[in-house]
């Protein structure tokens, strides 16, 4: 998924955050001891120059961790939000350049939380929890090489008490993965139904499904809450124990503390030291377990990614169509698995140039799946042929036609956060617009008392009604330069009444030399076309 390529993109900055996190931690280690050294200047040495000495050496420590601070807050907050934005752009085009048969099954907008979920997870590991664990290291080692030199005891005892800590990981690893793997599907799946139903707010008014959609929440949320329990079982067991040890090792070194200063083995200021030594101990053991956390998070995260990257991809022809002049369709069906076929009887039919043609049928008969099917989207599980110009479907480069010839109008079309002009003008230049708006027929149907494209240009897609949006999508497939096929799913849902015979003049004027293929149920659409009738299976 280019995760790690996008990451050693930026290893130069990664490498100063990595620089600047050792940097920091030797800082903190180091501010401790010369407190105390200072500490002992004042109680045991009383040297003024020595104690001016020291504090010199404090406030370089604190500039220091000041300039180091800087570069590793602006690293891991700019940067990992530049390899965020890279990644997602580059797993999207992935996604994008899967096989379609593949992606349809799935659920698309679960799929979207999912990415974002895990390469958030991924990227807090590598930005956060890693130079976290640098630094970790760094203070243990630190910790254990002066309780080396000062008091030989108190190593000994953290030589045996941290080695329980890691057996604690090796008996929790296995099952805190699997569990915190099934919370991490069931949270998504959570999230995804949740923003479905805000997203299908209008609809679920309308039909009143408002218990229906509830009950569904509910059914997941339970799901969700219980596989939380279980997580939280497993954590709070191995904190509980956590916290056991802790406080053994917090009594062993009191006492073994206490007892070398009244013994004089150890200065005051070197006492200060072990403390805050032993409270820095304690911390890094706590964010040693959240760590360990996260690395079963993202241990998750990156297997769920890599899985998206296992999905097929589409696979095109090598050979070029310039133009497209007849697609035959010969004994043809298609199956989503492969056992059940979608259509009673295989299709044959033939379309041609200077043409327009009505696909019919009752809802669920697979037109529109029949759409994607001619247009190369859906190849899995297929029997018979399709053919461009006597040539084979699967010879052909359909990602290049899709891209140069074809112009494609979904009923289900939608873009967030866009005006219409720059919406139309990603498509055409604006100059070519407003020419091809001064046909009479292009102005019957996009500049009447219904609507005018031209009071719409400035404002953007999603406030616009589900009539006004169709308009604008229809105008866009027609702008598409270099078009030889046209498909409409639906033209008419969403219009007047008044514009469906206006709409059917503007199909003949785009038909000239194009084929133009039209799904719709609306008689006055379909007057004068080539109907072609799809029978469902019940």
């Amino acid at each position: 998924m280019s995760i790690k390529e996008s990451i050693s993109a930026y290893k130069a900055k990664i490498l100063l955050l990595y620089v600047s996190t050792i940097g920091l931690a030797i800082i903190m280690v180091t501010i401790p001891f010369i407190e105390g050294r200072l500490i002992d200047s004042l109680v045991y040495i009383k040297n003024k120059n020595l104690f001016i000495f020291y504090c010199l050496i404090l406030l370089g420590l604190g500039i220091g961790r000041i300039i180091f601070s800087y570069f590793t807050t602006k690293v891991t907050i700019v940067v990992k939000q530049q390899v965020t934005v890279d990644i997602n752009k580059k797993i999207l085009h992935k996604i994008l350049r899967k096989d379609s048969s593949q992606m349809v099954k799935m659920d698309l907008n679960y799929l979207n939380f999912r990415v974002n979920d895990d390469l958030e997870q991924v990227l807090t590991f590598f930005f956060d929890q890693l130079p976290l664990l640098v630094t970790n290291v760094i203070t243990v080692a630190t910790i254990v090489v002066f309780f080396f030199f000062v008091n030989k005891i108190i190593l000994l005892s953290l030589v045996i008490i941290i080695p329980l800590y890691f057996i604690l990981f090796i008996i929790y690893n296995k099952k805190i993965y699997i569990s915190t793997y099934f919370l991490s599907e069931k949270q998504t799946i959570y999230n995804s139904i949740l923003n479905s139903i805000y997203n299908r707010y209008v609809n679920i008014k309308s039909n009143e499904t408002i218990d229906k959609e509830i009950k569904r929440l509910e059914k997941t949320e339970k799901e969700l809450l219980n596989e939380k329990k279980i997580n939280y079982h497993l954590f709070f067991n191995l904190s509980s124990i956590k916290i056991t040890l802790t406080l053994i090792f917090q009594i062993v070194f009191f006492i073994l503390g206490g007892f070398a200063i009244l013994n004089g083995y150890l200065t005051i200021g070197l006492f200060t030291v072990t403390i805050q030594y032993f409270s820095f101990l304690l911390n890094t053991v706590d964010e040693m377990f959240s760590i360990y956390s996260d690395v079963q998070k993202s241990k998750v995260s990156w297997n769920r990614l890599s899985d998206i990257n296992k999905l097929p991809n589409d696979i095109d022809g090598f050979y070029s169509l310039d133009k497209i002049r007849m697609i035959e369709v010969r004994d043809y069906n298609f199956s989503y698995d492969g056992e059940k076929y979608l259509f009673p009887q295989n299709l044959n039919f033939k379309f041609e140039t200077n043409n327009i043609y009505g696909i019919t049928g009752k809802n669920g008969a697979g037109k529109t799946t029949f759409l994607l099917c001619l247009i190369g989207l859906l190849k899995n599980f297929t029997k018979g042929e399709i053919y461009y110009n006597k040539n084979k479907l699967s010879d052909i480069n359909m990602k290049k036609v899709r891209e140069e010839s074809t112009s494609v109008f979904l009923n289900s079309m939608f873009v967030d956060n866009l005006d219409v002009k720059s919406y139309l003008t990603s498509i055409r230049e604006m100059d070519e617009i407003y020419s091809i708006l001064e046909k009479d027929v292009m102005k019957d149907f996009f500049d009447s008392k219904y609507f005018s494209i031209y009071d719409n240009l400035s404002k953007n897609i999603d406030v616009l009604s589900s009539g006004e949006r169709q308009m604008v999508y229809i105008l866009g497939t027609i702008l598409k330069k270099n078009t030889k096929l046209y498909v409409f799913d639906e033209p008419s849902s969403n219009l007047f009444d008044d514009l469906i015979p206006v709409l059917r003049r503007l199909l003949d004027f785009i038909s000239k030399d194009k084929i133009v293929i039209v799904i719709t149920h609306e008689p006055k659409l379909l007057k004068g076309m080539k109907e072609i009738c799809l029978e469902s299976r019940d």
